[in-house]
């Protein structure tokens, strides 16, 4: 079973907040996010497909998209596959610094597992697929991460309980 990562996702964004938004039920796509933030307005955050994700609550997934299309117009990132991957990589780096490891993990697979669903299936993944892609990955990379930390030993976490 994938874990919850609500509440550091939202421990995430709270360090790390994204433009201001508002939230829309019709996706417009990266165009309509583009030209919100071209006019100084907030950007546009579809609300669809949003239940069963990785990241517990729909408004959790709803913050995540926010943060990350933050990052693209905040970075001058193209909404491209490629530019997909290096969005993700700043999500990650933010986790990271943060100390949240397997969140990044979760991060990485989640936003680039995605982008590569849909360059290769031409539609978008379902929610199951995300799921199983970071079970998968962060299983295998945790084990990575906790020989890593046993080696380095404890650290001292500026966010405790998360």
């Amino acid at each position: 079973m994938t874990p919850n990562y609500e509440k550091q996702l939202r421990f995430l964004i709270e360090k790390f907040p994204p433009l201001p938004h508002h939230f829309v039920d019709v996706d417009g796509g990266p165009e309509a996010v583009i030209e919100a933030y071209n006019k100084g307005e907030s950007i546009p955050v579809y609300t669809g497909d949003s239940e069963n994700s990785i990241w517990g609550s729909p408004e959790a997934n709803w913050l995540l998209r926010a943060h990350h299309d933050s990052i693209h117009l905040k970075y001058g990132i193209p909404f491209t596959p490629t530019g997909e991957y290096i969005a993700a990589e700043v999500s990650s780096a933010l986790a990271q610094y943060l100390r949240m490891d397997e969140l990044a993990l979760a991060l990485r697979a989640d936003i680039a597992g995605f982008s590569a669903y849909q360059a290769e299936n031409s539609v978008f993944a379902p929610q199951e697929f995300a799921k199983e892609l970071v079970a998968t990955i962060t299983r295998t990379s945790l084990t990575e991460v906790g020989e890593k930390q046993m080696r380095e030993g404890p650290r001292e976490l500026d966010n405790p309980g998360i």
